[in-house]
């Protein structure tokens, strides 16, 4: 019995009700794993819910008491449920298991265990334009009809008694997963917060679903209301759709609505070119979203996430091409050196969108290198690039050069892929120097010789590309006598 068990228990003998909500239960019906797990509980007052719940749970969370939420989290709980998906590698009802190895085992990474958010039934009362423009309210008093009145679409209104398994279903949840549509629950459900616009959007990115007519129109009639959305959660929803599985479905509807062109200005402008570029299958839009929706594809089918560093390389990694585009004699068009462009233009959209420096960086340099890199690079020249960004930026940007050139006409075998990878791994397990650090020697070996300032980093980088070039020169003694060659003084003062 989990501990889920004993609260319903408990609430069912004190004459409430635990019923599952939301997200959770459409995720069931349609056979896929829950991240979280929400709950709503009617019935009884706050205080002998407080009561109940502190003697089951030993790390329940009240942060959230004034909107009448409660966290927790559930682990290793076997339980059968009918309608439950339960995890075939442990049988663990609640276990998500998102994180799998290529062959479908799970890998280190996966944990049994699940967040549980517990509610009351609430009211949102709009009380400006804004995201966070609204007055919750949360009693025992709502309700449980009027808590599903205020949820954005019709797919997540669906309710579950946790005891009898009977659904609850006010506005036909259950037909609109049927028929693959998202819908919304009230004509003024987009406008009361625009949010939901982008939503609608990445659940159907995500879920292969489509827009209704009216829904739709409500996302473009209050496109303005975008300007009211904080870069932080426009970056939680534009996360979701460029790791779906239908990036090209998500993005045909931030196309249409207006909003690729509001939030998304640098991917908007690649629709627009008309450029003929000869080694493209598509126009560089296409190109890009095609790129992307392969590789999320590729990931997805061997149950692993798609690596967020990689999406948003992919999705950038063109987009300086607008910018550097010239015609030549012959009416074929070019954008040399449009990688060093797209670089800069990564760092703004990342930095506009609130990312990390540690993300923005390293995004930026899997664009800034993705066309110095080919299938043509000798173990040399793959070593000069692990030196320049280190073992797991130079898999990653092999990543995205094989899907670039999977929709070019100069194509990478996935074997090319492989080879490759196998050359990184085999320098990173030979211990090959690849930064200065890594020498035999150091700066106080150089100083020894009577070199001073600069020079000591200038000597020490010479040194290290000699080594790159033949990783058998490493060794302390060659080294040193090149340190001898180079100095102003032929025997060193140590």
């Amino acid at each position: 019995m989990t501990n889920l068990d004993k609260l319903n228990e408990e609430i069912t003998a004190n004459k409430g009700s635990l019923y599952y909500v939301g997200g959770y239960v459409r995720n069931c019906l349609l056979g896929i794993p829950s991240k979280d797990i929400d709950l709503v509980v009617t019935g009884i007052n706050k205080e002998k819910f407080e009561e109940i719940a502190n003697r089951i749970f030993d790390d329940i969370d009240f942060v959230g008491k004034s909107f009448g939420v409660y966290k927790t989290q559930l682990r290793n709980s076997p339980v059968d449920l009918e309608i439950n998906v339960t995890c075939n590698i442990c049988n663990n009802r609640f276990c998500t298991c998102l994180f799998r190895n290529n062959d479908g085992s799970v890998n280190e990474n996966c944990l049994c265990e699940i967040d549980v958010d517990i509610s009351f039934p609430r009211k949102e009362f709009s009380t400006g334009d804004g995201h966070k423009d609204f007055e919750v309210v949360s009693d025992e008093s709502i309700s449980l009809e009027e808590d599903l009145q205020r949820r954005d679409f019709t797919i997540n209104s669906l309710v579950q008694n946790f005891s009898t398994g009977e659904i609850i279903d006010l506005y036909n949840g259950q037909k609109d997963i049927k028929l693959r549509k998202i819908r919304q629950i009230t004509p003024n459900s987009i406008k009361e917060d625009y949010l939901r616009a982008l939503r609608a959007i990445q659940f159907a990115s995500r879920f292969n679903f489509s827009i209704d007519k009216e829904t739709f129109y409500n996302v473009i009639e209050n496109i303005d209301l975008i300007n009211t959305i904080s870069a932080e959660r426009i970056r939680i929803e534009l996360e979701k759709i460029i790791t779906s599985n239908n990036v090209v479905q998500g993005f045909n509807y931030l196309l249409k609505s207006g909003l690729l062109e509001r939030i998304l200005p640098e991917i908007y402008r690649l629709n627009n070119e008309e450029y003929n570029f000869i080694y493209h299958r598509y126009n560089t839009y296409m190109h890009t979203i095609h790129m992307l929706e392969e590789y999320n594809k590729y990931c997805h089918d061997r149950h692993s996430l798609p690596d967020l560093e990689i999406c948003w390389a992919i999705l950038l990694h063109d987009t300086g091409k607008p910018s550097v585009t010239t015609k030549d004699e012959f009416g074929v068009y070019h954008n040399y050196e449009h990688e060093l462009k797209s670089a800069e233009i990564s760092e703004e959209v990342l930095r506009r969108l609130k990312y990390d420096n540690n993300f923005i960086h390293d995004v930026r340099e899997m664009v800034f290198w993705h066309m110095q890199t080919t299938d043509k690079m000798t173990k040399r020249n793959i070593r000069r690039l692990m030196s320049k960004v280190g073992y797991d930026l130079a898999c990653k940007i092999y990543n995205l050069v094989y899907y670039d050139k999977l929709f070019t006409s100069h194509k990478m075998t996935k074997e090319k892929v492989k080879e490759i990878t196998m050359t990184i791994n085999e320098i990173k397990e030979q211990n090959d120097a690849l930064r200065v650090i890594d020498l035999k020697i150091d700066g106080y070996d150089v100083m020894g010789f009577g070199i001073k300032g600069k020079d000591i980093g200038i000597i020490l980088n010479e040194l290290l590309e000699e080594v790159i070039d033949d990783p058998s020169k490493n060794n302390r003694e060659y080294l040193l006598l090149q340190l001898s060659e180079k100095a102003p003084q032929s025997q060193p003062s140590f």
